[in-house]
């Protein structure tokens, strides 16, 4: 399928590239057990992330803790990541998220009133 030349060449491109360009980086809805509200963000490291918002590692939520991930969307580069958390906290992102959400929010309210 690919001269030697071809196939030698593309593995010099992909082994040229840094671990982080490989990386995917993920867009995540967090919602708080405390007081209901959703936290919106992005990171290459998910787990990791999830894991400090939950220990009151990062000021912006640690008021608000605990945090239960209720979605979250993986991207091929930083870019297109950071652009798709700003569209999730815009007024059209929020109305995509809670339709996208339905059945999850309507068991949450199911669990609320038992």
């Amino acid at each position: 399928m690919f001269s030697d030349t071809q196939a030698s060449l593309k593995k010099r491109v992909f082994l040229s590239r840094s671990k982080s360009e490989l990386m995917p980086s993920y867009v995540y809805v967090l919602l708080s057990q405390k007081d209901g509200k959703w936290y919106t963000g992005s990171t290459k490291y998910l787990r990791k992330r999830i894991f400090g918002h939950n220990k009151g590692l990062y000021c912006s939520t640690k008021k608000r803790t605990p945090f239960k991930l209720i979605y979250y969307e993986c991207c091929v580069n930083d870019g297109d990541a950071r652009a798709r958390e700003k569209y999730l906290k815009s007024g059209r992102g929020k109305k995509y998220l809670k339709s996208r959400l339905k059945f999850f929010f309507f068991d949450l309210e199911r669990d609320k009133s038992l």
